[in-house]
């Protein structure tokens, strides 16, 4: 994961998926399931990155669907949030305070005070945006 990040960081994004999928694919032999999901996570970030926004949101929810099969709640967030922040990235601005309102509503369910303020700063923002 360390070398996937580290080629990410440094745009080499051919090579940076490469990795995470040799990294997910280590992580379901080791029948470790939060691995896996943020193996994809990052390759979602890759694909957003690179514009393959479907691509990227095929990820991010194949990944919270893992983190909600196994109850890991900041997963969850992390997926909600990366899809808010990519609809925000493509000016879907709707679909953008959509997410981001489902993803403050399971901060709060949760009780994950840290990630709620967080989103509210991320809905801030894109309603600063959205006025510019």
């Amino acid at each position: 994961m360390i070398l996937g990040d580290g080629e990410y960081n440094m745009a080499r994004y051919e090579e940076a998926l490469k990795t995470f999928a040799q990294a997910r694919t280590l992580f379901e032999a080791a029948g470790d399931p939060t691995g896996v999901a943020n193996s994809i996570v990052r390759m979602g970030n890759i694909y957003r990155e690179r514009g393959d926004f479907e691509q990227a949101e095929q990820s991010y929810r194949e990944a919270e669907d893992i983190f909600r099969e196994n109850g890991i709640d900041s997963g969850i967030v992390n997926c909600m949030r990366a899809l808010a922040d990519m609809y925000k990235r493509q000016r879907k601005i709707d679909q953008a305070k959509k997410q981001y309102g489902a993803t403050l509503q399971y901060c709060r369910e949760t009780k994950q005070s840290q990630a709620e303020a967080n989103c509210l700063l991320a809905l801030g923002d894109l309603y600063a945006d959205a006025k510019e």
